[in-house]
């Protein structure tokens, strides 16, 4: 599914749609949100049925429109029944060929939630605004990860083709390329794997 999105936003910019903003994170209750402005593209027009679906007070989630922005959200552990909506709702026909590293991170965040954790910390996933491409914050903070050390990267390929990661004040920052979330993101489950 992180493959499914990365790929999606990357055919938006390849036909030079402006900037436009998706933003994945975490709730304080716990759970997940995904947010994608419409009003400035061809989705705009497009209408969804307000959607709660609910079989526990952990197994959640939610579509609606509201002032021309998508939101999706639900539980900690719903983050892949967001993204499958909000492809529906794209009405997208790309195949989906992995959803382990969604699952991994969903599994990562449900694990750190402790009924206090999620109330202050989270994970965030967003565009970047200055550029085209990913930026993520992971807080580590009062996590068994915090204060792990981190040998920052900063790797360029091309204008499209690239990743900065580090840590600074226990937090884990990765900006990168258009087609770069997947490979950011394994960054840092690769960092997690070291620190187990």
């Amino acid at each position: 599914m992180i493959e499914w999105i990365q790929t999606w936003y990357a055919t938006r910019i390849n036909k030079d749609i402006k900037c436009e903003n998706v933003s994945i994170h975490t709730l304080d209750n716990p759970g997940w949100i995904l947010e994608y402005d419409l009003n400035h593209n061809e989705f705009l027009n497009l209408k969804v049925e307000p959607l709660k679906f609910e079989l526990t007070e952990e197994n959640w989630y939610s579509v609606l429109i509201d002032n021309g922005i998508w939101m999706g959200a639900g539980g900690a552990g719903n983050l892949i029944d967001i993204l499958i909506k909000f492809k529906e709702f794209l009405k997208d026909e790309q195949k989906i060929f992995d959803k382990d590293l969604v699952e991994w991170l969903q599994k990562w965040y449900e694990n750190e939630c402790n009924g206090d954790w999620e109330h202050s910390y989270g994970v965030s996933i967003k565009t970047l605004t200055d550029k085209f491409g990913w930026g993520i914050k992971i807080e580590l903070i009062e996590t068994k990860y915090e204060n792990k050390k981190f040998n920052s990267l900063d790797i360029y390929r091309s204008e499209c083709d690239w990743l900065k990661c580090r840590i600074s004040d226990n937090v884990w920052y990765a900006d990168c390329g258009v087609k770069n979330l997947v490979e950011s993101l394994e960054v840092f489950r690769s960092f997690i794997y070291s620190n187990q």
